[in-house]
């Protein structure tokens, strides 16, 4: 019988978790390769340009990222990780250190070009020795990549994506091999199931999937802040409030703390929590919670924050 190794590649510009110490985020990662499949490698891929550069994020300019954390990057590399410093690359420099393809022109590739390279992409990963059967494992908030992934299940390689951290808990936890269960966002998957429609690799970062197997998208919400909150407190917390409104438009009222630290940061920038007057997320969520605009539950990996809505949990339906 071929034995079956797994290579995982991880984004740390957009899927860097917000309040999970690495040890606990490499052993849920690991959860994903287990039980029938070896890691054979780990990589996490960031870029050091950001630190000092000004980059560009849904048409907004935000210096730095939080992957250029040198301290969680070494205790990273003390599990066995593989940092992968992608700063040699132009443009998109995390997602073609991922795919393993450096453009040396600035053609620009046509849809059959992308899908041609989309299928090439990862080859040195995939391609293993006869008796080696190899699973790619892509965590990352790239719609290039999840694209890319895709086009690589649609024709049979074992590839799996997961666009969040809530996504990379679930999976870990469900029974049987994570990779075996969840679609391209992670989402659980009836093993008859066909393959999910290709995303556009044009779409816009933060639309995600949820016609996936044919349900309907959950309704939007409209939030509705409790009557309690200061009007200074809603400006100091604007960006908070705003990633709660992106959630409740997926129809969703809660998001895993791992998660929410990322999706402020791409709302504004890095900065935005000493802009608000804290030290960090940690605080910055707590002042949240203790001024009233949140409520946080769960504990370590499965912590989730919800915003209040008329002195209760929750949103109200529009």
């Amino acid at each position: 019988m071929a034995s079956t190794t797994s290579t995982i590649l991880w984004d740390l510009e957009t899927c860097l978790p917000s309040d999970i110490a690495a040890p606990d985020a490499v052993a849920a990662i690991r959860k994903l390769g287990a039980p029938r499949s070896t890691i054979q490698q780990m990589l996490a891929f960031w870029n050091s340009n950001h630190t000092n550069q000004t980059v560009r994020n849904k048409g907004q300019a935000r210096t730095g990222t939080p992957s250029n954390n040198q301290e969680y990057r070494n205790s990273l590399h003390r599990q066995g990780v593989v940092p992968v410093d992608s700063a040699f690359l132009d443009g998109e420099a995390v997602v073609k250190a991922m795919m393993g393809r450096v453009f040396h022109d600035r053609k620009q590739n046509t849809l059959s070009n992308l899908e041609k390279s989309s299928v090439e992409l990862f080859k040195g990963i995939i391609d293993g020795r006869p008796n080696i059967q190899r699973t790619i494992i892509v965590i990352s908030s790239s719609n290039s990549l999840e694209y890319s992934v895709n086009l690589l299940k649609e024709r049979h390689f074992k590839a799996s994506f997961f666009n969040s951290w809530a996504s990379v808990l679930s999976a870990g936890e469900s029974p049987g091999s994570p990779t075996d269960n969840v679609n391209s966002s992670g989402s659980p998957v009836v093993a008859s199931a066909a393959s999910p429609g290709l995303p556009s690799p044009t779409r816009e970062l933060g639309q995600a999937d949820h016609t996936t197997n044919g349900m309907p998208p959950p309704p939007p919400y409209m939030i509705t802040l409790p009557a309690d909150v200061k009007p200074e407190m809603i400006q100091k917390f604007h960006v908070l409030i705003e990633v709660f409104q992106a959630v409740a438009d997926r129809g969703e009222t809660r998001i895993s703390r791992a998660d929410l630290g990322n999706e402020i940061i791409k709302a504004s920038s890095p900065n935005v929590y000493k802009e608000a007057g804290f030290k960090d997320f940690k605080k910055y969520v707590q002042a949240a919670e203790q001024f009233g605009l949140i409520v946080v539950g769960g504990g370590g990996s499965e912590s989730w924050a919800e915003l209040r809505s008329d002195g209760r949990p929750g949103i109200a339906p529009n």
